[in-house]
């Protein structure tokens, strides 16, 4: 039930994939910080609302990490990350 979340090109990759064959791993395009995957989150999201949606649209994310941190997304978004 735990992946872990790396910048795709963290020398730790390899590592973790040597040691950890069997561990569910998360590539990310940047540095896997909580904006940056609520905008992955965001973005996977809307393209799914836009295929079966039904006339309807992602008009916010929440994603909360920490009782002191919370990132919210409401569209209109910037590109993805």
């Amino acid at each position: 039930d735990h992946t872990l979340a790396l910048h795709y090109k963290d020398p730790l990759v390899v590592l973790y994939r040597t040691v950890h064959p069997e561990a569910r791993i998360l590539l990310c395009p940047t540095d896997p910080t909580t904006e940056a995957l609520a905008s992955l989150m965001f973005h996977y999201a809307a393209g799914i609302y836009a295929k079966i949606g039904m006339g309807h649209r992602l008009s916010s994310l929440e994603l909360v990490e920490t009782p002191t941190n919370t990132v919210r997304l409401r569209y209109p978004l910037l590109p993805p990350i």
